[in-house]
């Protein structure tokens, strides 16, 4: 029966979006505390600056690399998603 694959891959894409909701919070909430610890009186210049040294030097690149992980197989298991049902 097919409704059990269908099931079971769309419960899949949910975990896996759900995975990448989390890591993109987790970025977002890393940019805000940098943003935030940055003293509002430094000149434009030296927060861009500091700005561009945090995304170079103390970027989560793990978490964006498995952010693309999960978004790459989350758009596998959709398009095997979309097959099963124009099957069904």
């Amino acid at each position: 029966m097919i409704w059990l694959p269908l099931i079971l891959t769309a419960l899949a894409l949910a975990f896996m979006l759900a995975v990448a909701a989390h890591d993109v919070r987790e970025i977002l909430s890393y940019l805000e505390f940098f943003r935030r610890h940055l003293p509002p009186d430094l000149p434009r210049d030296v927060r861009a600056l500091l700005w561009r040294q945090n995304i170079w030097v103390g970027f989560p690149i793990r978490t964006a690399l498995g952010l693309m992980f999960w978004l790459a197989l989350a758009f596998i298991l959709a398009c095997r998603l979309a097959k099963l049902v124009m099957a069904a």
